[in-house]
Order: C-alpha cells, then sequence, then structure tokens
C-alpha cells in the first residue's frame, strides 16, 4: 500500500501535489480530466518551469506511452517529476566539478 501511494503521489508533498493539480485543473477548461500536447506547456509554465519545445516533446513521449495526445493527472504529475529530475541533474553539473556525481556536505 505504500508502495502505490508514493508511485500515484510520485514522491511529491502534498503541498507540491496540490499546485499540480492545480495547474492541470487551469488549464482542462473543457473538464475531460486530460490534457492535450499544446495544453501541458501552459501548465508547465504556470508552474513556474521553462521547458523548451524538444524538451517538452520528448518528456511528453515518455510518458504519453499510448500515443493518445493526451496527459491525464498522474501523467502530467509525471511529467513534473521529471522536469524536477532535469533539473536536479542540471544543478548537479553547474555546481559538483570536483567530484562529479557526488555533493559533499560543506563543514559550518
Amino acid at each position: 500500500r505504500l508502495w502505490l501511494t508514493y508511485r500515484q503521489r510520485e514522491g511529491m508533498r502534498n503541498s507540491e501535489l496540490e499546485s499540480i493539480d492545480a495547474a492541470f485543473r487551469e488549464e482542462d477548461l473543457e473538464g475531460t480530466g486530460e490534457l492535450t500536447a499544446l495544453e501541458v506547456p501552459t501548465a508547465i509554465r504556470s508552474l513556474g518551469y521553462q521547458v523548451s519545445f524538444e524538451a517538452m516533446q520528448s518528456v511528453l513521449r515518455q510518458v504519453d506511452v499510448n500515443d493518445s495526445g493526451s496527459v491525464d493527472k498522474m501523467q502530467f504529475r509525471k511529467v513534473v517529476r521529471m522536469l524536477q529530475e532535469c533539473d536536479a541533474q542540471l544543478f548537479l553539473q553547474a555546481f559538483d566539478t570536483e567530484d562529479p556525481g557526488r555533493l559533499q556536505a560543506i563543514p559550518l
């Protein structure tokens, strides 16, 4: 049960999910429970992400496994998680120059 909950939440806190789900609802104007590939980038931008067209298409191809051209709320959460992981990777590349892949605590 714990694993199922974790997967449904994509490892995110309640406050994160509330923001993500609100962005999803704002773009789901017709109330279908899905966002088209054209609506997803707008919802993503409302969360503060600036993603290139190519990067967004790449993420959508990975998430939209049935090629429907749209994503539901769970798939949208996965898109956001993937973008968070990309941001974390970019952070590591930018700031972890001495031992790539391994950040160490700074002694106080």
